[in-house]
């Protein structure tokens, strides 16, 4: 029996996988904050008197903790240098940091038996009132199964706004698609990237387009052209957003996880990265292509030391030129 320990906010992305027998949800922003809720997931893990615990986690300590004071005795996780959590592991993997992470993570399925051989990313599975939802968004917004889709998201958490691309570029880019490539153009957020989106649309309005920013839209009239004016799609829930990600020809992102997204519903995906380096976080699979610069400084966030980068100036991401950008597109779509 598999139980996966997680937290709320990934619900939508490993709800309906076959081989994962439960799910313990351990809201720690919300109803588990602090430590009635720690306590709780300790008496969770307990009753259940697991064999092993598997912890993919590589700075935090405290799933570590938890799995030990949870009694689980056999225990299976990363080892950093200068990390007090790898001394509670019974079986320890060096963790690599020259490699992708997807294959970094194989390496503990290796170590517990999985064969030697190359890994692809599990699709998110969606239901049947997911696709109707999505179907339905695209046939008001006037997109047929014949039109070239290009998803472009823009944006990151507060936390990570060093890895968002000028906004600027991204209207140009946006023009571009639609102008040489006639495609139409999807642009991806939350509510929270309102700003970012809105400041995007700003130089769409600039170059002569007018856009429709909003989920459900009226559909395009009579003397709109087809590509001609973006559609802003923020209040998907994460499932229905992945069949939006499934139905792009092509999806250009920041580094952030729904460039990862896509690339796991095997859609070509094109990621910019300046403080992460795409060796180890470039969208994974034979259809994922990055675009980095490569600075002295560059990578100045390096997860698995707890190290988070505080640039003011972002000059890695600034490097990246929207004809750069327009190339690899135009290199992905052929």
């Amino acid at each position: 029996k598999l139980t996966l320990l997680t937290t709320p906010r990934v619900s939508g992305v490993v709800e309906g996988f076959s081989y994962i027998d439960e799910i313990i949800y351990y809201d720690i922003l919300g109803a588990d904050k602090g430590l009635r809720g720690f306590l709780r997931i300790i008496k969770e893990i307990k009753k259940r008197d697991f064999d092993i615990s598997i912890d993919f986690e590589h700075y935090y300590n405290f799933t570590a903790i938890i799995s030990r004071l949870g009694g689980i005795d056999n225990m299976v996780g990363f080892s950093v240098d200068k990390q007090f959590r790898r001394r509670l592991f019974n079986t320890k993997i060096t963790y690599d940091t020259t490699q992708h992470e997807v294959q970094t993570f194989y390496e503990i399925a290796k170590k517990l038996g999985a064969p030697n051989s190359n890994v692809n990313l599990e699709e998110i599975t969606t239901s049947s009132e997911d696709k109707r939802i999505v179907k339905q968004f695209l046939e008001q917004n006037n997109i047929s199964d014949n039109d070239l889709v290009i998803g472009v998201h823009p944006s990151t958490s507060q936390s990570a706004r060093v890895r968002r691309w000028l906004p600027k570029r991204f209207a140009k880019v946006i023009d571009a698609l639609q102008d040489d490539f006639g495609a139409k153009v999807i642009i991806t957020g939350t509510s929270n990237d309102k700003e970012v989106i809105n400041e995007i649309l700003r130089g769409q309005s600039l170059h002569g387009n007018s856009p429709r920013p909003s989920h459900f839209q009226q559909p395009t009239t009579n003397n709109q052209q087809p590509g001609e004016n973006p559609i802003v799609c923020t209040d998907f829930s994460l499932k229905e957003f992945a069949e939006v990600l499934r139905r792009c020809n092509l999806f250009i992102s920041v580094d952030t996880g729904p460039m990862h997204m896509a690339a796991a519903m095997k859609t070509p995906t094109i990621g910019l990265f300046g403080p992460n380096t795409p060796k180890k976080w470039r969208p994974y699979g034979f259809s994922g292509l990055a675009i980095y610069k490569d600075l002295d400084c560059s990578p100045c966030t390096k997860q698995y030391l707890g190290q988070i980068s505080n640039c003011k100036t972002g000059e890695c991401m600034k490097e990246i030129t929207t004809k750069d950008v327009l190339e690899v597109a135009k290199e992905a779509l052929n």
